[in-house]
Protein backbone atom coordinates (compact mmCIF):
# COMPACT_ATOMS: atom_id res chain seq x y z
CA UNK A 1 0.00 0.00 0.00
CA UNK A 2 1.49 3.05 -0.99
CA UNK A 3 -0.84 6.21 -0.11
CA UNK A 4 -1.52 7.48 2.69
CA UNK A 5 -2.94 5.80 5.56
CA UNK A 6 -5.47 8.58 6.47
CA UNK A 7 -7.10 7.20 2.94
CA UNK A 8 -7.46 3.80 3.80
CA UNK A 9 -10.94 4.54 5.62
CA UNK A 10 -12.34 6.27 2.07
CA UNK A 11 -11.26 3.07 -0.05
CA UNK A 12 -14.39 0.15 -0.12
CA UNK A 13 -14.16 -2.77 2.21
CA UNK A 14 -13.43 -5.21 -0.18
CA UNK A 15 -10.70 -3.02 -1.75
CA UNK A 16 -8.84 -3.00 1.12
CA UNK A 17 -9.29 -6.90 1.98
CA UNK A 18 -7.70 -6.82 -1.88
CA UNK A 19 -4.70 -4.30 -0.85
CA UNK A 20 -3.88 -6.08 2.15
CA UNK A 21 -4.62 -9.89 0.72
CA UNK A 22 -0.98 -11.35 1.87
CA UNK A 23 -0.60 -9.18 4.73
CA UNK A 24 -3.31 -10.69 6.39
CA UNK A 25 -3.63 -13.77 5.04
CA UNK A 26 0.31 -14.11 6.77
CA UNK A 27 -1.19 -12.63 10.41
CA UNK A 28 -3.90 -15.22 10.06
CA UNK A 29 -1.72 -17.97 9.78
CA UNK A 30 0.70 -16.65 12.94
CA UNK A 31 -2.51 -16.10 14.86
CA UNK A 32 -0.92 -18.03 17.44
CA UNK A 33 2.30 -16.48 17.36
CA UNK A 34 1.16 -13.12 17.91
CA UNK A 35 -0.49 -12.08 21.18
CA UNK A 36 -4.33 -11.30 20.32
CA UNK A 37 -4.30 -7.92 22.75
CA UNK A 38 -1.12 -6.44 20.80
CA UNK A 39 -2.55 -7.09 17.70
CA UNK A 40 -5.97 -5.73 18.43
CA UNK A 41 -4.08 -2.30 20.02
CA UNK A 42 -1.99 -2.15 17.48
CA UNK A 43 -4.58 -2.16 14.42
CA UNK A 44 -6.61 0.25 16.59
CA UNK A 45 -4.30 3.24 16.83
CA UNK A 46 -4.74 5.51 14.30
CA UNK A 47 -8.48 4.83 13.60
CA UNK A 48 -8.12 4.21 10.10
CA UNK A 49 -6.38 0.79 10.54
CA UNK A 50 -9.58 -0.45 12.11
CA UNK A 51 -10.49 -2.02 8.57
CA UNK A 52 -7.19 -3.94 8.92
CA UNK A 53 -7.98 -5.33 12.40
CA UNK A 54 -11.97 -6.23 11.23
CA UNK A 55 -10.40 -7.84 8.08
CA UNK A 56 -8.57 -9.54 10.60
CA UNK A 57 -11.05 -10.80 13.08
CA UNK A 58 -13.51 -11.42 10.14
CA UNK A 59 -11.17 -13.71 8.27
CA UNK A 60 -9.60 -15.39 11.49
CA UNK A 61 -13.12 -16.04 13.01
CA UNK A 62 -13.95 -17.95 9.37
CA UNK A 63 -10.85 -20.10 10.58
CA UNK A 64 -10.94 -20.14 13.93
CA UNK A 65 -13.82 -19.04 15.55
CA UNK A 66 -13.09 -19.89 19.15
CA UNK A 67 -10.41 -17.77 18.79
CA UNK A 68 -12.32 -14.90 18.30
CA UNK A 69 -15.38 -15.74 20.67
CA UNK A 70 -13.81 -13.27 23.81
CA UNK A 71 -13.56 -10.39 20.91
CA UNK A 72 -17.47 -10.54 19.46
CA UNK A 73 -18.26 -7.23 21.52
CA UNK A 74 -15.51 -5.73 19.57
CA UNK A 75 -16.59 -7.55 16.17
CA UNK A 76 -20.17 -6.10 16.82
CA UNK A 77 -18.89 -2.53 16.58
CA UNK A 78 -16.30 -3.31 13.36
CA UNK A 79 -19.19 -5.22 11.54
CA UNK A 80 -21.22 -2.08 12.22
CA UNK A 81 -18.96 0.09 10.91
CA UNK A 82 -17.31 -1.80 7.90
CA UNK A 83 -19.95 -4.04 7.16
CA UNK A 84 -23.22 -3.11 8.81
CA UNK A 85 -25.55 -5.91 5.81
CA UNK A 86 -23.99 -9.09 7.70
CA UNK A 87 -24.59 -7.36 11.40
CA UNK A 88 -27.81 -9.43 11.67
CA UNK A 89 -25.90 -12.79 10.09
CA UNK A 90 -23.34 -12.32 12.57
CA UNK A 91 -25.44 -11.65 15.46
CA UNK A 92 -27.72 -14.38 15.25
CA UNK A 93 -24.88 -16.83 14.36
CA UNK A 94 -22.63 -16.21 17.52
CA UNK A 95 -23.22 -15.88 21.40
CA UNK A 96 -20.24 -14.41 23.40
CA UNK A 97 -21.09 -10.82 22.59
CA UNK A 98 -22.66 -8.45 25.43
CA UNK A 99 -26.10 -8.18 24.15
CA UNK A 100 -26.65 -4.85 26.11
CA UNK A 101 -23.51 -3.56 24.34
CA UNK A 102 -24.94 -4.58 20.85
CA UNK A 103 -28.14 -2.79 21.54
CA UNK A 104 -26.01 0.62 22.19
CA UNK A 105 -23.70 0.37 18.73
CA UNK A 106 -27.20 -0.62 16.90
CA UNK A 107 -29.15 2.03 19.06
CA UNK A 108 -26.00 5.14 17.63
CA UNK A 109 -26.23 3.57 14.15
CA UNK A 110 -28.97 4.88 11.87
CA UNK A 111 -30.72 1.84 9.84
CA UNK A 112 -29.81 -1.20 11.95
CA UNK A 113 -33.88 -1.60 12.95
CA UNK A 114 -33.88 -5.55 11.58
CA UNK A 115 -30.75 -6.21 14.49
CA UNK A 116 -32.30 -4.21 17.42
CA UNK A 117 -35.25 -6.26 16.70
CA UNK A 118 -33.46 -9.37 16.77
CA UNK A 119 -31.38 -8.10 20.14
CA UNK A 120 -34.46 -6.79 21.75
CA UNK A 121 -36.61 -10.05 21.03
CA UNK A 122 -33.74 -11.80 21.85
CA UNK A 123 -33.61 -10.52 25.75
CA UNK A 124 -38.01 -10.38 25.88
CA UNK A 125 -38.23 -7.12 24.91
CA UNK A 126 -40.83 -7.86 22.42
CA UNK A 127 -42.85 -4.16 22.78
CA UNK A 128 -39.77 -2.64 22.00
CA UNK A 129 -39.11 -4.48 19.09
CA UNK A 130 -42.83 -4.75 17.58
CA UNK A 131 -42.80 -0.52 18.08
CA UNK A 132 -39.54 -0.22 16.06
CA UNK A 133 -41.26 -2.63 13.31
CA UNK A 134 -44.49 0.21 13.34
CA UNK A 135 -42.60 3.15 13.59
CA UNK A 136 -39.06 2.48 11.97
CA UNK A 137 -39.76 -0.23 9.30
CA UNK A 138 -43.66 0.79 9.42
CA UNK A 139 -43.96 -2.97 8.11
CA UNK A 140 -47.83 -4.06 9.19
CA UNK A 141 -47.27 -7.98 7.53
CA UNK A 142 -43.63 -8.06 9.18
CA UNK A 143 -45.41 -6.74 12.71
CA UNK A 144 -48.43 -9.54 12.69
CA UNK A 145 -45.62 -12.01 11.66
CA UNK A 146 -43.44 -11.26 15.02
CA UNK A 147 -46.35 -11.37 16.90
CA UNK A 148 -47.74 -14.69 15.50
CA UNK A 149 -43.89 -16.19 15.97
CA UNK A 150 -44.02 -14.95 19.76
CA UNK A 151 -47.39 -16.50 20.46
CA UNK A 152 -48.13 -13.54 23.08
CA UNK A 153 -51.89 -12.14 23.30
CA UNK A 154 -50.36 -9.26 25.40
CA UNK A 155 -48.47 -8.53 22.31
CA UNK A 156 -51.05 -8.64 20.02
CA UNK A 157 -53.35 -6.17 21.91
CA UNK A 158 -50.02 -3.95 22.31
CA UNK A 159 -49.76 -4.25 18.30
CA UNK A 160 -53.39 -3.33 18.09
CA UNK A 161 -53.35 -0.52 20.49
CA UNK A 162 -50.32 0.94 19.70
CA UNK A 163 -51.37 1.07 16.06
CA UNK A 164 -54.36 2.24 15.98
CA UNK A 165 -53.86 5.65 14.79
CA UNK A 166 -52.09 4.17 11.19
CA UNK A 167 -54.44 2.99 8.87
CA UNK A 168 -52.24 0.96 6.93
CA UNK A 169 -51.68 -1.64 10.07
CA UNK A 170 -55.53 -1.31 10.91
CA UNK A 171 -56.39 -2.41 7.08
CA UNK A 172 -53.88 -5.44 7.53
CA UNK A 173 -54.80 -6.25 11.14
CA UNK A 174 -58.45 -6.78 9.77
CA UNK A 175 -57.31 -8.63 6.38
CA UNK A 176 -55.44 -10.75 8.52
CA UNK A 177 -58.34 -11.43 11.10
CA UNK A 178 -58.84 -14.97 10.30
CA UNK A 179 -54.76 -15.71 10.71
CA UNK A 180 -55.62 -14.68 14.52
CA UNK A 181 -56.97 -18.42 15.06
CA UNK A 182 -57.50 -18.92 18.93
CA UNK A 183 -56.73 -15.27 19.82
CA UNK A 184 -59.48 -12.56 20.62
CA UNK A 185 -58.71 -9.84 20.06
CA UNK A 186 -60.77 -6.74 21.26
CA UNK A 187 -59.93 -3.38 18.02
Amino acid sequence: YDDDIKQLPRIPVERVAKIFDKSLGLLVQNRHAIPMNLLTSKLSHPRELRVLLFLFMERTSAVEPLMMAPYEDNMVELYSEYKPDELLHFLKSKSNYNVEKAIEICSANEGLYNELIYLWGKIGEAKKALSLIIDKLDNPQLAIQFVKDSKDTDLWEFLVSYSMDKSKFIKALLEAHDEFGNTTVEI
